[in-house]
């Protein structure tokens, strides 16, 4: 058990690690998952000092995975950034709501859990759809998905330029080319449907802070990761709900090289009605 203390808002949060949290949450909730997906938190900080503080776990992938799946048979796989604050199972259930708030026990738990779009099959590595989707909350305290927030950053994006997924007891590698927040709108930007297509990874490129020297089609197998950001705000200075900040990668093989990475100084911001 570890427990530490962070700054959120202004006030000093205790973080307790491996054990349910059951504090209620004082921010604002957003629950959209029946159109987009679920993720909620507060105002947005970069998560680098708490992944500073990140407990040590010597399991390897494979035993964490065995481990969860023993609690809970909804685990589908474990998802890892070496060198940050993810490092988790990932949950999936019959529809994209069920671990907004729940733990790997199903037990109430105001972080929830990384889970997969219930749209998407995890059952092996040649089963995956061209976009597996994972979505994670963003508390501003760089736990679950809050410290995505960083791929905005070169040097961050540099460090961190591959993601591992576990599945199938096939261990992948995802080089990510892309690392944007977009507006939730389906009919504008469909980054959650389990297809791909030209105009999604041309749009992703298009909206991504930096540009990745990766070169990706719509023959790709890619895997998106999708949180809240809490860049934007209505006239009221009310956080929108409506915003995301998306991570994507494509599948390659172990052992490819990092990419060359540079900031895009003309990305597509989003556009709200």
């Amino acid at each position: 058990l570890l427990c530490f203390l962070l700054t959120a808002c202004g006030n000093p949060v205790e973080i307790t690690i491996g054990e349910e949290d059951r504090r209620p949450s004082n921010s604002e909730s957003v629950s959209d998952s029946a159109s987009q997906s679920g993720e909620s938190g507060q105002s947005q900080t970069s998560g680098e000092s708490a992944e500073s503080q990140a407990p040590a776990d010597n399991r390897t992938i494979e035993e964490k995975l065995t481990d969860a799946v023993a609690v809970n048979s909804d685990t589908k796989g474990w998802l890892q950034i070496s060198g940050t604050y993810v490092d988790y199972p990932v949950m999936q259930s019959g529809d994209n709501n069920f671990y907004l708030e729940k733990n790997l026990d199903k037990s109430y738990y105001w972080y929830g859990s990384v889970f997969a779009n219930y749209q998407n099959d995890l059952s092996s590595v040649s089963s995956l759809n061209q976009n597996t989707v994972l979505f994670g909350h963003n508390k501003n305290d760089g736990l679950m998905f809050g410290s995505l927030v960083n791929y905005e950053s070169s040097s961050y994006a540099s460090a961190h330029p591959f993601i591992t997924l576990l599945i199938g007891g096939e261990k992948t590698t995802w080089e990510i080319f892309a690392a944007l927040d977009c507006e939730v709108n389906s009919d504008v930007f469909p980054y959650i449907q389990t297809a791909l297509s030209d105009d999604l990874i041309t749009q992703a490129r298009d909206r991504s802070f930096l540009d990745f020297d990766v070169q990706v089609s719509s023959s790709d197998k890619i895997l998106t990761l999708s949180t809240c950001t809490y860049q934007y705000t209505y006239s009221s200075g009310k956080y929108r709900e409506d915003v995301r900040f998306v991570v994507m990668a494509k599948l390659v093989e172990e052992g490819t090289p990092a990419p060359l990475i540079t900031v895009n100084n003309d990305r597509r911001t989003p556009v709200f009605a």
